[in-house]
């Protein structure tokens, strides 16, 4: 992929000043190649000149303002000279040579290349402009705000868990993504117990499941629980598993200045009515993602960021490190285990993949992906990560007069089924990847749904004027913009099996995605704007059962779009979201039919917000019951709905619960629907 870096220019043309001087910006050397000498606007500006100079002034204060004008020139032209940045080539400026014999060499020339719009990497003679080249030499230079590297060492309290015994994970209420693929949520449960964990005030609740008579058992503080300071630390995200042999595990999030760190915390719960006891603790560097808890395996997902300013004489600072389990702290991540992506870097973070021992703790293996999203599939097997900004796929030449761009994504594939994780391959997805739930593997296929972003543009202009386009070329130009495409590629060879492409009309995002065994269903939908003022929502169900003829059929133009889509099976299809207008709250079902897919039922509610994580719904097949935190006027409710038979979608329970949407859990349990918040538990029989 060619670098999109701007290049130096030393010489500089007087039309080029002239546009300088007058926007006082740089522009980029391929807009000056595309400019038209001829045209009106530099013409008028010669005109104008030769004026003047064939002018007589005949008053003293003109030559003043001459002479004001003259000044303000070198004014601004010194400016620039200061505090233009320097340009980059995607070639490091950086004296990096005695780093050649470091291990880390390759991944120094990379990073030695990004500049993030703030920081440079000030090592050698590397400024961000001419003024701090000056003021180093004159005054030592401007000092930037100091880099706190993660360098917090692990912990560990003495305890250790009994590896013999069980660590599968409990049952628990989430709809999981992936069948056996367990995620961390904020509410866990055993038969006789809920633990809860209160988003903002960051505190752990215990509840008895004991239908009327269940009751708040215990509440602990996170940093107490943890061994933590609140005044020196800021906990900012936690989640958790439980496993059978009443363990829970707890991941949390936590910052100090610019350090970022997580915690993995172990308690024994099994006396819960007594006192939840700490068996373990470990503190791993870079900021909380997300987790999966799979086959004893806890697959833990960290970011690291490498500040603008970094030392590449002090590996810590620039490269993760990962606990080595054995009490002997923390080392950097050898080279081998870190990914280097070949094009030119978006963001100078790492994503962190950690596989620990559920029973033990042991850190079975780590590998570090420079410049990655943190969205994250993990299928039984792999995990599958995307890169963090989406890179621009060569200009392809459809003719002489015109050229395409399209907006690409790469997905990362790595085995965890092993002894260790290993690097599968890398595959290039023609289009943008919004979340995971976009993305499902099958039989050896993985399956991605994209939203689509080609640009076409007039390559080139003859005698100042554009080209003139065949009706072919037209049709084409109007086709920039965004569409939908749903690919399907072969796991191991990353050979694309079949797909298809501009399903939508021109200007329709991906709003939501969901697979079901053969079946996808995507819902595309266009916004209300300025000139439609209403959302519109086609939902596509497609047949996956033979790749080489791929069906679909859509319910055509509907209002509203789905951020979510649940499939309740007997061919019904829930779709949670927004309504014609954005503060309407809509649940409608779809089903299909022979001639396409229709709308069924439809339940909506005006002035109402509603949680857009997935893992906050309390999803209930069998019972066809969909559990929602909702906001509205005048308070935040946590609604249970069922779809009847007839399907007919009715509000069953509408209980006032003190949280965020987001932060409400509920389940039903023998008759019983438990409902939690920030410190507010009800419990309601169900008629």
């Amino acid at each position: 992929m060619k670098n999109n870096n701007r290049k130096n220019n030393k010489d500089i043309s007087g039309e080029q000043k002239l546009r300088w001087a007058g926007s006082l910006s740089l522009t980029d050397e391929k807009y000056l190649d595309e400019a038209d000498p001829d045209c009106d606007k530099i013409n008028r500006g010669r005109k104008r000149s030769a004026k003047i100079k064939n002018e007589n002034p005949k008053k003293k204060w003109f030559k003043a303002v001459i002479a004001a004008a003259t000044l303000c020139t070198i004014l601004i032209a010194f400016g620039i000279f200061l505090f233009l940045p320097y340009q980059r080539t995607g070639v490091s400026d950086v004296d990096i040579s005695r780093f050649e014999d470091s291990e880390y060499y390759e991944l120094i020339k990379k990073l030695s290349t990004y500049y993030d719009g703030r920081n440079y990497v000030k090592d050698g003679h590397k400024y961000a402009n001419n003024f701090e080249k000056l003021a180093d030499k004159l005054f030592g230079g401007i000092k930037d705000s100091e880099y706190i590297p993660n360098d917090a060492t692990a912990s560990e309290d003495g305890g250790t868990s009994d590896s013999n015994q069980s660590s599968e994970p409990k049952d628990d209420i989430i709809d999981h993504q992936v069948a056996g693929v367990i995620e961390g949520d904020i509410i866990k449960k055993t038969d006789k117990y809920i633990f809860y964990l209160a988003g903002l005030t960051k505190v752990l609740y215990v509840y008895t499941i004991d239908g009327a008579a269940s009751r708040e058992i215990g509440s602990y503080s996170i940093y107490e629980l943890c061994d933590e300071s609140e005044s020196d630390f800021e906990i900012w995200s936690c989640e958790m598993y439980l496993t059978d042999n009443d363990t829970l595990v707890l991941l949390s999030g936590r910052r100090r200045g610019q350090s970022r760190e997580t915690v993995i915390s172990v308690f024994d719960v099994g006396a819960t009515e007594e006192k939840i006891l700490q068996k373990k603790k470990m503190i791993v560097s870079g900021n909380y993602m997300s987790s999966r808890l799979t086959d004893g395996k806890l697959l833990l997902f960290t970011s690291f960021f490498v500040g603008g300013s970094r030392d590449y004489s002090d590996v810590e600072s620039f490269v993760p490190s990962v606990d080595t389990c054995d009490g002997s702290g923390r080392i950097p991540l050898p080279s081998e285990a870190i990914f280097i992506p070949e094009q030119p870097l978006q963001s100078a973070s790492y994503t962190i993949i950690t596989d620990f021992d559920i029973g033990t703790l042991e850190n079975r293996g780590s590998y570090a992906f420079l410049d990655c999203s943190d969205e994250i599939y993990v299928s039984a097997e792999n995990i599958y990560m995307m890169s963090r900004a989406y890179n621009f796929a060569s200009d392809c030449a459809l003719s002489e007069k015109l050229r395409e761009t399209l907006a690409s994504t790469d997905i990362i594939r790595i085995s965890y089924a092993g002894e260790k994780l290993e690097e599968k391959q890398t595959l290039t997805v023609p289009g943008t990847i919004k979340n995971r739930y976009f993305l499902d593997e099958r039989d050896g296929v993985l399956r991605v749904a994209v939203q689509r972003q080609v640009y076409h543009r007039i390559k080139q202009k003859k005698n100042g004027k554009l080209f003139e386009l065949d009706k072919t070329e037209e049709e084409i130009l109007k086709k920039n913009g965004i569409n939908a495409g749903l690919y399907c590629y072969d796991m191991e060879s990353g050979r694309l099996l079949a797909c298809v492409e501009d399903f939508t009309e021109y200007g329709e995002i991906v709003d939501s995605v969901r697979y079901n065994g053969n079946y996808a269903y995507v819902c595309t939908s266009i916004h209300a704007t300025e000139q439609q003022d209403v959302n519109r929502d086609p939902v596509f169900f497609f047949d996956l059962s033979d790749l080489n003829n791929i069906t679909y059929k859509d319910t055509g133009e509907i209002d509203g779009y789905s951020t979510s889509l649940v499939d309740f099976g007997n061919g019904y299809l829930l779709g949670i979201g927004v309504g014609a207008s954005p503060d309407v709250f809509k649940l409608e079902v779809y089903t299909e039919s022979a001639d396409g897919v229709v709308p069924v039922c439809k339940y909506e509610l005006v002035n109402t917000r509603y949680s857009k994580d997935y893992k906050s719904y309390y999803i209930n097949r069998e019972k066809n019951m969909l559990g929602i935190g909702l906001t509205g006027s005048p308070e935040n409710t946590y609604v249970l709905f069922e779809l009847t038979e007839g399907c007919m979608i009715s509000a069953t329970e509408i209980i006032p619960i003190h949280a965020a949407p987001g932060n409400m859990r509920g389940f039903i349990e023998d008759g019983w629907l438990y409902v939690m918040g920030e410190g507010d538990f009800k419990v309601v029989e169900l008629k």
